[in-house]
């Protein structure tokens, strides 16, 4: 039966590698390039809920920064690739999972101010698509 520590020690792994496919399927134009690069990018989120729970189990499992705040201008960042990401999922007729991708970031307790904009984009969302 595997462990705790074997189990997060393998979703590392995995993480690690599913970055480096994205970076793959970028350089190759693998397309639909930007769809391809969405869909990993919804694998490492799970993978980093996964961890999320598997740290409040074990919290000495934690990797070093894991609980510092990301400064504003990552965040900025994250949030300017949730807007491109979530336009595209609107755009493919799938405006639900654009607000699930938003009620996520909110869940990482990005700030007041993230937040806000957050709330902001599902209550556009929902007003937009009727949703």
């Amino acid at each position: 039966m595997a462990s705790v520590e074997d189990i997060n020690k393998l979703l590392g792994s995995c993480a690690a590698e599913l970055d480096h496919c994205a970076g793959l399927i970028r350089d190759a134009g693998l397309d639909p390039v930007k769809e391809n690069i969405r869909r990993i990018g919804f694998a490492l989120h799970n993978i980093f809920e996964i961890q999320h729970e598997i740290y409040k189990l074990k919290p000495e499992l934690k990797p070093k920064g894991w609980d510092e705040p990301v400064s504003d201008k990552e965040q900025n960042r994250i949030f300017g690739e949730l807007l491109i990401e979530t336009e595209d999922l609107c755009e493919a007729g799938t405006p639900l999972s654009a607000i699930e991708r938003f009620q996520a970031f909110i869940s990482t307790s990005p700030g007041n101010h993230f937040e806000k904009m957050a709330k902001n984009e599902i209550a556009a969302i929902k007003s937009r698509y009727g949703v």
